[in-house]
């Protein structure tokens, strides 16, 4: 594991880093902002543009949070 570009690890003896990493890797997932997501009633669902630049509300399962963004089927 490498924290920067010259090679050197900023973690000292003593010293405790928080990391996130994906541990799985899902086909078919999409990660797309945490912002793009509506709840209603315990259901997720986003807002999608088609060709036709006409919106429809389409269904979405949660997965991970990953930062400020949400993986999902």
């Amino acid at each position: 594991m490498t924290f920067s570009e010259s090679g050197k690890h900023f973690c000292g003896l003593g010293s405790s880093e928080r990391v996130r990493f994906v541990a799985d890797i899902k086909k078919g997932a999409m990660v797309i902002p945490q912002e793009a997501v509506n709840e209603l009633q315990g259901s997720y669902q986003v807002a999608v543009v088609g060709n036709d630049n006409k919106v429809s509300i389409r269904p979405v399962k949660m997965g991970e949070r990953i930062g400020a963004n949400v993986g999902g089927d």
